[in-house]
């Protein structure tokens, strides 16, 4: 965007919208894992301002989903949940 003069005019601006008092999110020691090989995540929590705080009745579920788009255009979910189809 342009002002009359033709200089460039931007503004930017950040905004939480769903402040929480701490944030869950999972974390690994690598960044790139090798493919058929198990590797370890931890969990973590944190405040607002990135402080670590113990997550206490806290309860996580994985679920892998798997899409098949092989199909004329068409993507159809294959989800698994913990214990169930091939992907244990």
């Amino acid at each position: 965007m342009t002002d009359s003069r033709g200089e460039a005019v931007t503004a930017r601006q950040a905004l939480v919208m769903h402040q929480s008092a701490l944030y869950l999110g999972l974390h690994s020691e690598e960044f790139v894992q090798k493919a058929d090989a198990p590797f370890a995540i931890s969990a973590v929590a944190l405040t607002p301002e990135g402080k670590r705080r113990a997550a206490q009745g806290v309860k996580l579920t994985i679920t892998r989903s798997r899409w098949d788009c092989t199909g004329l255009g068409r993507c159809e979910a294959q989800d698994r949940s913990p214990g169930g189809g091939p992907h244990n």
